[in-house]
């Protein structure tokens, strides 16, 4: 749904189409943040607070864009909010004898290994250059594909596809020798 498509619909109508169109999408997005601190009263409190603040924007005219990414960003502001609001009420601390249970099961030094990792990777892409660097990043990085990257990047998809083979044979070659 675009935002001209709401402009001329009345108010009622408007509140009537946002929700039948985002409802689900809507107390997903709130649900699975909550769901860990809050009961059905506090996630539907939100996904309420949600649709307010987006029929109050649709009114002002104050939505540019996709509508579908403006609830989107409302409710998760909105669901971290309460999460916020929620947890530092309700004071959940863990007791000491309870901590070793909840203990990070990743060591310190396979956090600084994967670190390592990640770092010398993201050297090698970058060593590839321009056009192959960002082909890369926006393949695998941001998860596009050839037809999106060849559109951002003004190239053919074709293109796109020849050259992420050829950049990853180099970064075959140039990761070779590190032991992961």
């Amino acid at each position: 749904m675009t935002v001209n498509e709401l402009t001329g619909l009345s108010r009622e109508e408007m509140h009537r189409r946002l929700v039948t169109e985002y409802g689900a999408y809507v107390r997903t997005i709130v649900h699975n943040r909550l769901r860990s601190c809050g009961n059905s009263h506090d996630i539907e409190e939100c996904v309420c607070d949600v649709f307010a603040e987006i029929f109050f924007a649709a009114e002002k005219g104050s939505i540019s864009g996709d509508v579908r990414q403006f609830a989107a960003a409302v409710a998760k502001r909105r669901a971290v909010d309460k999460f916020r609001r929620i947890t530092s009420r309700s004071g959940r601390n863990v007791p000491l004898e309870e901590a070793e249970d909840i203990a990070d099961t990743v060591s310190v030094e396979q956090n600084a290994e994967r670190s390592d990792i990640q770092a010398r990777v993201m050297e090698a892409v970058k060593s590839l250059g321009e056009p192959d660097c960002s082909i890369i990043l926006h393949r695998f990085y941001f998860g596009r594909t050839s037809r999106e990257t060849a559109g951002i990047l003004g190239m053919k998809a074709t293109t796109v596809r020849t050259r992420t083979a050829r950049a990853m044979e180099k970064l075959r070659s140039l990761l070779a020798d590190f032991d992961s």
